[in-house]
């Protein structure tokens, strides 16, 4: 899949699986975010895992209501 293609066919997923990811998983994702390229190599990034409940709605009412993110 070209470039192209891939922004012709995108899809927004706002419906989740209720399961956990599993922690090598999350830390594989993380290490390839971690690793992606950035404007000048500055890495001015901040990856924030939240996992309660509690603070997911917290998130999702922040973020305009937007339930699904409680969800994700």
């Amino acid at each position: 899949m070209n470039v192209a293609e891939a922004i012709i066919n995108h899809r927004s997923i706002r419906s989740f699986a209720r399961t956990k990811v599993e922690p090598e998983k999350l830390n594989a994702i993380l290490e390839a975010a971690r690793l992606s390229p950035s404007a000048r190599n500055e890495q001015q990034w901040l990856f924030i895992v939240v996992r309660q409940p509690d603070a997911l709605k917290k998130l999702a009412f922040a973020c305009d209501n937007q339930q699904h993110i409680a969800e994700a």
